[in-house]
């Protein structure tokens, strides 16, 4: 089942657009989404959305920029490819 924030959420709440600014514009969103209770399954369902590459490529989700975002599937994977060798 897909993770929906709830209605309470800042992503909800709040103008769409501050999801999706450039730069520092984004450090806004994230700091919203740090104070925001659903922060754990909203990220956990992010980074599983971007290992099936259908997760949102741009902007913040979860919490995190894209870059971070792509930084964490990266180790994720690195991991699991550690784990597999080590076997």
């Amino acid at each position: 089942m897909t993770f929906r924030p709830p209605d309470t959420a800042p992503c909800r709440t709040r103008d769409p657009e501050l999801w999706f600014r450039a730069g520092q514009g984004q450090q806004t969103a994230v700091g919203m989404c740090h104070g925001c209770p659903a922060l754990d399954p909203c990220r956990a369902q992010t980074l599983a959305d971007d290992a099936a590459a259908v997760g949102e490529p741009y902007g913040v989700s979860g919490g995190m920029t894209q870059f971070q975002r792509r930084k964490a599937r990266r180790a994720r994977d690195q991991a699991n490819v550690a784990e597999v060798t080590a076997q």
